[in-house]
């Protein structure tokens, strides 16, 4: 059972005689009675409460126990790990439960395709879970460190330094960027640490490019990115390594306009399987954007290899959402290529002249991120698993 003062296991799911409102949320009959059913909240999201831990994960390549396999830990493994072993008990507990709902839900035969559906791919994420805590239980601790901090070689710059990388110029604007003996850079970021700026909800290391790039302006960024095998990436519903941002623009009262990045390169934890997976998302937007506007996913590989390097090329041009550009390749392998699409957000130039600063019209260019910015949506707290590095270097000459 949860230990006294300890989060309700929220497990995402559907009764098959009862239905649960799409936009409420009522008690079950669930591992606990003080669980909850959390409907529109991703089934990863809710399981993390009880997923990896802070201090990170064994190795991604090690091979993880099919879905048929018995997943309970010998008593040599728990004592090595025994937290990670009681969570194995929740999990494959959580497990049987929603195996059982899906059967019935099948048995009664009133459930929709939709709802099958979804208690289909909440017991497929459970099961991706399952197979990680299990491998780390068994894991002695001393074989299962996270990534280091600052790791043998690198050096932490202090904020505000500034720095030259492929031909642009760039400031540190967290804690965690590490220069190396060779010329490259190390980010590492876990919960808790983010910028003064965040809400304590997100996760942030980054640098911040300073060289403008206005409109229809190509922004080209060539290097070598290399992923922490150790990095754990369960419970973030996002984790950007590259962006690229317009200028923070200002309504004629002041107040900042809200909007996502205009390009992403993310890397997440596929929920089925429990792989790193890259993916390119990209952001449109006509007229003024009053809200945070979700952005479309352009390009994906489906299982990134960590530990080892990767050639990334990347290639941009903000249109002001008038049509622009978007192409990636890693490794030589094409992402995506549009240029047939409008790229950006059309009210930097709406509000160009809405609000003068310091006497001067706004900035309307945009400007490139490289570093770890992860988090969620909503919540008080960031995702206690995450636990993120990389390195980056520019492409040789």
């Amino acid at each position: 059972m949860p230990q006294a003062g300890s989060k309700s296991l929220c497990v995402r799911t559907s009764t098959y005689n009862n239905r649960t409102s799409p936009r409420g949320c009522r008690r079950y009959d669930c591992m606990y009675k003080r669980s909850s059913v959390l409907v529109g909240t991703p089934i990863i999201v809710l399981l993390a409460s009880v997923g990896l831990p802070a201090e990170g994960a064994p190795g991604g390549a090690s091979e993880m126990p099919s879905a048929s396999d018995n997943f309970a830990t010998s008593r040599e493994d728990r004592g090595r790990r025994p937290a990670e072993s009681r969570k194995v008990d929740e999990l494959a507990r959580l497990l049987a439960k929603l195996q059982n709902d899906l059967t019935e839900m099948r048995a009664a035969g009133t459930a929709s395709s939709a709802e099958l559906s979804e208690a289909q791919a909440n017991l497929d994420a459970a099961r991706a879970l399952l197979r990680q805590m299990t491998a780390l239980a068994a894991t002695p601790q001393s074989e299962a460190k996270a990534p280091a901090a600052i790791a043998s070689g690198f050096q932490e710059l202090p904020i505000g330094a500034e720095i030259a990388i492929a031909g642009l110029k760039w400031a540190t604007q967290t804690q965690r960027v590490q220069v190396g003996l060779e010329g490259n850079y190390r980010f590492s970021a876990k919960a808790g640490e983010r910028a003064t700026f965040d809400p304590p909800r997100k996760i942030r290391t980054e640098l911040v490019g300073l060289t403008p790039f206005s409109k229809g302006q190509e922004i080209r960024l060539t290097g070598t990115f290399n992923i922490d095998p150790k990095s754990v990436f369960v419970g973030a519903e996002w984790c950007s390594i590259v962006q690229i941002h317009q200028a923070d623009t200002r309504r004629a009262d002041g107040s900042f306009v809200n909007a996502s990045p205009m390009f992403s390169l993310d890397l997440l934890s596929d929920p089925a399987t429990g792989r790193p997976y890259l993916q390119v998302r990209g952001e449109t937007g006509r007229g003024e954007q009053t809200t945070y506007s979700p952005m479309r996913i352009l390009g994906r590989i489906p299982d990134i290899e960590l530990g080892r390097d990767h050639a990334l090329d990347l290639i941009v041009v903000d249109g002001h959402g008038d049509r622009g550009r978007i192409a990636v390749w890693i490794d030589g392998k094409m992402l995506v290529d549009r240029a047939d699409i409008p790229t950006g957000y059309e009210y930097v130039d709406l509000l160009a002249d809405a609000y003068r600063v310091r006497g001067k019209p706004q900035p309307t260019t945009s400007y490139l991120k490289i570093g770890i910015y992860a988090g969620k949506g909503t919540g008080e707290g960031p995702p206690e698993a995450v636990n993120v590095a990389f390195t980056f270097a520019e492409a040789a000459r």
